[in-house]
């Protein structure tokens, strides 16, 4: 033997697996492995033959021994290869096994697992067929053959929580395993209860109905599953899966396994409330939850994501082309850009684009969504939520535009605006608000201490004290203040400042409006000196200024017109009934019927009306009021001045009581007045007059018929000689031998100008004199005036204006007055 060669590897590969092929059919058992790595099954021919395995050896699969065996045997057998190889754990155990040929053998299941560096690599287990117990499968007599199998079968459940049972045709033909006794809280060596015992004791009321029939049902498809709550010995209530199998043939007798599935019910009552409050948040808030199998390019919409992209809810959700199609052609790029950023990451990433509807109309879609990688070769499924975010696009669009007519605004009215955080107490400037302080455009923002150097130091204790003002409550704070601009210019400026919240109800930032009113405040120092100067002239000149509101007859009186009308001077004017009864009764009428006016045309109305004061003495008032209207035309307010034309209209009134008096006077003398302008436009001649020259009273004036003849050149028409002849007669006392003069006997003629001296004299001596009064008057524009009387009157009567006799004459520098000189 020392000198023999060494039987090849190969060889000896095959003499073991003879040698373990007569072995395995000896003792009857097959062997096999199971590579976990490349899924490889090999089993021996051995067996094949238990199994009556009549195709290819090659063909024989690890799925062919599972199904052979018999429940519960291959539950058990499942339960224990998945402990082997998460733990190691070896199995061995009874099971039945059903042949091809329909018979059944009580089998020995052994096996461990292949463990590399302390990972399961592959199981191996072997199958060995059990004579004796089979002789016995037939009779369901052997009851110590069964209670070998529910043993075996208790250390293959005992990690899983499975409890085995067997219920027989007798009410107390019942076999628990120790895990069945333990999920109902029984003590393991108490005896299980009966049918009548379970279902009145143990089984929960409000299931009762469901469990009778699943039994019911289990008679007819030979399987019993049913999920039910039990009440525990201890009062517990808890949830339990039982599933049987029903032996017909066997007088209705159950093989089944139990398990407590509380935790499993209490997760699907927590995931049941989780969906219902998620259907509740997203039902009417337009949120919508979606999830796309990459590998299948398969979908699943909830119902709000079809009315958002414009789609029936009863096509289902569009495939990945469909989607890209129904986004806005200008988002695509960056939608799919997105989508491939999401594939590759497990992080959630957020998209925001838009979509067009069927219909023309497009919305903005949110969607926030994660990548949920799969197992092996499978790439996983895409899972997120989508909302409609179209009005919050269309808030920021305005805001946005918003911002920018600000901004337009701030530079059309040179606003300028600045923002204070007021947790870092920084400040933001606008450009509008650099140009006010006369900085630069791209000047940095000035700290806060900086801008107070600027103020004039009088005024910085008003803008330090402003600077607490914007609080809680948001209230405006205004001050003005005065700074020194970089190019030494001193500017007025108005500040006008809020604090805005956070979500605490706490300030967080200050924002304030800054505008120049330097012009404004010199034109209002301007005004005020105007109307102070307009006051004062008002209150010399005696004009009170007024105004009434014509829709809520609200008026307004300066002092001084109440010093017109006698009255106190008060905060408010008086209504148009109260300043109605002020006016003289019988000037009511006017006063009514000129406001009337007022209001019906554009342009100023002026009325006089009579006041009774309260010291019994009446005022005669004049006023000029206008309407002001709107844009429509329709009346606002009047307003209007007025004065006192008391001392006027009394010297109108003296004047008319004189020339009423100078009237009788004439009459009653037969003294006739005349009065003709030096430009000889305007002339005038009383009624007496005209008579004296036997005229028509009622006809026109005879101021050009009152002329002397000239004493250069004589008489140089017939009613010139006519007047020289009526002189000379006047002078002779002899008839006028033309016809249009009458005798006048010892007549006079006197003339004067009025406030200048008398120009007619009765010495001769001061002719000259009187001329050089003539010329002054007649450059001055005045007018000669004069009166004639018969003789025999006392010539002091007329000396007031002047005097002349019917002798000599004098020529005046203007041809048509002419004065008669004694």
């Amino acid at each position: 033997m020392r000198g023999r060669a060494p039987v090849p590897l190969e060889r000896a590969a095959d003499i073991r697996a003879r040698l373990l092929e007569d072995a395995a059919a000896r003792f009857a058992f097959g062997a096999w492995s199971l590579d976990l790595a490349s899924g490889r099954f090999v089993g021996t021919e051995s067996l094949a033959r238990l199994l009556q395995w009549e195709a290819a050896l090659d063909a024989l699969d690890f799925d062919a021994l599972r199904t052979a065996l018999l429940e519960p045997g291959r539950t058990a057998f499942e339960l224990a290869i998945e402990r082997a190889r998460s733990r190691g754990t070896p199995w061995d155990f009874g099971a039945r096994l059903r042949q091809r040929d329909g018979t059944e053998q009580f089998v020995q299941l052994r096996g461990a697992a292949l463990v590399e560096n302390g990972r399961c690599i592959g199981l191996r287990g072997a199958v060995q067929l059990l004579p004796a117990a089979s002789s016995n499968i037939e009779s369901r007599d052997n009851e110590r053959a069964q209670r070998g199998l529910v043993q075996r079968l208790e250390l293959a459940a005992a990690a899983a929580g499975v409890g085995f049972f067997e219920v027989g045709p007798a009410a107390a033909d019942n076999t628990w395993s120790a895990r069945m006794r333990e999920i109902y809280g029984l003590d393991p060596t108490s005896p299980p209860p009966d049918r009548e015992t379970w279902r009145r004791v143990f089984l929960h009321p409000d299931d009762a109905a469901a469990q009778e029939a699943a039994i019911l049902a289990s008679f007819r498809s030979g399987t019993y599953e049913h999920e039910h709550r039990i009440i525990r010995a201890d009062g517990a209530v808890r949830w339990v899966y039982s599933h049987a199998v029903v032996d017909s043939q066997s007088e209705r007798r159950w093989l089944g396994i139990a398990m407590d599935i509380t935790e499993r019910k209490l997760g699907e009552q927590q995931l049941h409330e989780a969906l219902d409050r998620l259907a509740l948040a997203t039902k009417g808030s337009g949120v919508g939850v979606w999830q796309r199998d990459l590998d299948r390019d398969i979908a699943h919409w909830s119902d709000e994501l079809f009315p958002l992209y414009g789609l029936p809810q009863h096509r289902g959700a569009p495939d990945w082309k469909e989607l890209v199609a129904i986004v806005h052609p200008d988002d695509r790029a960056l939608f799919e850009s997105q989508w491939q950023d999401l594939v590759g990451s497990t992080e959630f990433i957020d998209s925001e684009y838009r979509v067009r509807h069927p219909d023309g109309r497009t919305r903005w879609v949110l969607t926030r969504g994660r990548h949920e990688p799969g197992r092996g070769a499978h790439r996983g499924r895409i899972v997120g939520v989508a909302l409609d975010i179209t009005e919050r696009k269309a808030a920021e669009q305005r805001a946005r535009e918003a911002g920018r007519w600000l901004e337009i605004a701030s530079q059309a009215m040179r606003l300028g605006l600045w923002r204070r955080d007021l947790a870092t107490d920084t400040l933001h400037w606008n450009a509008e608000l650099r140009r006010i302080f006369g900085l630069a455009e791209t000047a940095p923002d000035p700290t806060l201490d900086q801008v107070l150097e600027y103020v004039l130091p009088e005024d910085r204790p008003k803008v330090l004290a402003s600077r607490q003002g914007p609080d809680a409550r948001r209230e405006i704070v205004e001050v003005e203040y005065r700074v020194r601009r970089a190019d030494g210019e001193i500017r007025t400026l108005l500040s006008r400042g809020a604090a805005q919240q956070d979500l605490d109800g706490k300030p967080s930032a200050a924002y304030s409006a800054i505008i120049d009113v330097t012009d404004q405040r010199r034109a209002a120092v301007a005004l005020e000196q105007t109307l102070e100067r307009l006051k004062v002239a008002a209150e010399t000149g005696g004009v009170g200024v007024w105004e009434r509101d014509l829709a809520t007859d609200a008026a307004h009186w300066d002092p001084v017109l109440w010093t017109l009308y006698g009255l106190a001077p008060r905060e408010t004017g008086p209504s148009r009934a109260e300043a109605e009864r002020y006016v003289h009764p019988d000037d009511r009428a006017t006063v009514d019927a000129a406001w009337r006016r007022l209001q019906e045309v554009d342009h100023a109305v002026e009325y006089e009306f009579r006041v009774p004061r309260a010291d019994g003495s009446l005022a005669y008032l004049n006023s000029r009021g206008r309407c002001i209207r709107d844009a429509a035309g329709k009346p606002l307010r009047v307003v209007g001045a007025t004065i006192d034309v008391t001392s006027s209209r009394n010297a109108q009134r003296q004047l008319r009581e004189m020339d009423e008096f100078v009237k009788l006077a004439s009459v009653v003398t037969g003294v006739g007045f005349f009065r003709i302008g030096l430009d000889s436009t305007t002339s005038f001649t009383d009624a007496q007059l005209k008579r004296i020259f036997g005229f028509d009273p009622a006809g026109g004036s005879l101021a050009r018929r009152i002329r002397i003849a000239h004493p250069a050149g004589g008489p140089a028409d017939p009613a010139q000689r006519a007047r020289t002849g009526a002189r000379q007669c006047a002078t002779r006392g002899r008839r006028v031998p033309d016809p249009p003069a009458r005798r006048l006997a010892a007549s006079h003629l006197h003339a004067s100008c009025p406030g200048a001296r008398r120009i007619g004299s009765t010495d001769a001596r001061a002719r000259h004199g009187d001329r050089r009064h003539l010329d002054a008057h007649r450059r001055t524009g005045a007018r000669a005036s004069g009166a004639a009387h018969r003789a025999g009157h006392q010539r002091a009567a007329a000396r007031p204006l002047g005097v002349g006799s019917a002798g000599a004459h004098q020529r005046l520098e203007r041809p048509d007055v002419h004065a008669v000189r004694p």
